[in-house]
């Protein structure tokens, strides 16, 4: 796993989107930039979200330049998000194959649909019809 998404730039050198029902998807742009920083996002990425060269080369001096852009280019809405109720929902249903609510149902569709639209968006452009 940690050739295949931390080191992928190196090794098979995809777009790969990953992600933990655990996640805040607030964090999600904060660790893009981490691994922009850490130079972990693959090329195709870099060029496909249409990442200014100076952000690349020093994006620790470029945070909240790099963060703007990047919430325009999602379309970024945290109203959207799960609130911390719904997240606790989420987080907490067991996998032990027993029937869920409806509650718990909803709360695990809303926490996954707002982290791999955010995910796909930000490391896999190429499965958007057009660039994100």
């Amino acid at each position: 796993m940690v050739e295949d998404v931390y080191e992928n730039k190196e090794t098979v050198n995809r777009q790969i989107a990953y992600l933990s029902l655990a996640w805040d998807a607030e964090k999600c742009i904060p660790g893009f930039i981490d691994n922009l920083i850490k130079n972990q996002i693959t090329d195709s990425v870099i060029k496909a979200l249409g990442l200014k060269q100076e952000w690349v080369n020093e994006p620790k001096n470029y945070i909240q330049e790099i963060t703007e852009y990047l919430k325009i280019k999602t379309s970024y809405n945290s109203r959207n998000f799960p609130n911390a109720e719904e997240e606790k929902i989420a987080r907490t249903v067991g996998t032990n194959l027993t029937s869920l609510s409806k509650t718990q149902l909803d709360c695990l569709m809303k926490q996954a649909e707002c982290l791999t639209e955010l995910q796909v968006k930000l490391y896999c452009p190429s499965l958007l019809n057009e660039t994100v």
